[in-house]
């Protein structure tokens, strides 16, 4: 099964930042925040608190039945040097991030397929099957992936036409059709899901004030690229800037411009409170 997926993936073209109507965030930031708040009431914490470990584990403590799978081009484990089992060595990496789920088994792709595709998730009968990709060399993305993967099962759980739509798409690739445009919407909610449950809102809002860039990472242990888009969307979503200022003061705190980022946080002060326009 995953060779047919491979060989219809290929045609897919990637999916990164993209900037989508405020409706469209809004929606999605809602989901998010239900899933953060669900995640604090679960582990008696307070939202701002949340931290992806949690989010995974609730997510799928309540999806019921699904198998996971890795794949790789060759088998070999970026992280580790002995490449001697691939499949114990990602599975580590997800014990040792507190993670409660493992791989089950791991399949060797074409090194276009695993470059091309972070990960994907499929929903026959039995219940979903999340497939991962272990090559990638940040965990950062693997944990992004996995969050994304989750969302679409958590959707997919109380919702019939949402559950239909994938497997419409899902029976489309399987006829060797590109990458359907009208899975744009799903992936891109997906991604803002994530995005929003990997850095919660409340969380942001409070380390924003005194963090840098680099200690953000370091609190949410997210990639540089994924905490980039974070920042700008809630700076320009939350806080209300135009997208350009919201691109100029997530490069300050990118760039450790402190002066920029005092002039950002009392911003951050003045819109949580009353509405600026920027």
């Amino acid at each position: 099964m995953l060779k047919d997926v491979e060989r219809v993936k290929n045609n897919m073209p990637g999916y990164e930042y993209r900037l989508i109507p405020e409706d469209s965030y809004e929606s999605s930031n809602d989901i998010a925040n239900s899933i953060v708040e669900d995640t604090a009431l679960k582990y008696n914490v307070p939202k701002s608190e949340v931290r992806y470990p949690m989010v995974i584990n609730y997510l799928y403590s309540i999806i019921g039945t699904c198998d996971i799978c890795a794949y790789t081009p060759n088998l070999i484990f970026p992280f580790e040097n002995n490449g001697q089992n691939a499949l114990n060595d990602f599975n580590y990496g997800l014990t040792a991030r507190n993670i409660s789920f493992t791989a089950q088994s791991i399949d060797e792709v074409s090194t276009t397929f695993a470059n091309r595709v972070c990960g994907f998730t499929l929903f026959p009968a039995s219940g979903p099957i999340m497939f991962l990709n272990a090559s990638i060399n940040t965990w950062g993305r693997i944990i992004f992936t996995i969050i994304h993967e989750l969302s679409h099962a958590y959707q997919a759980l109380d919702d019939p036409t949402y559950k239909s739509s994938v497997a419409l798409i899902n029976a489309q690739k399987s006829q060797g059709n590109p990458y359907p445009e009208e899975l744009q919407p799903i992936e891109t909610e997906a991604n803002i899901i994530a995005s929003n449950v990997y850095v919660p809102e409340d969380s942001l809002k409070k380390e924003i004030m005194n963090k840098s860039f680099n200690q953000m990472k370091d609190i949410y242990g997210m990639s540089s690229a994924a905490l980039h888009n974070r920042l700008k969307n809630f700076l320009h979503y939350t806080i209300g800037m135009s997208i350009n200022a919201a691109l100029e003061y997530t490069l300050a705190f990118r760039n450790n411009n402190t002066i920029k980022m005092d002039i950002c946080r009392s911003y951050c002060i003045q819109s949580l409170h009353n509405p600026v326009v920027f």
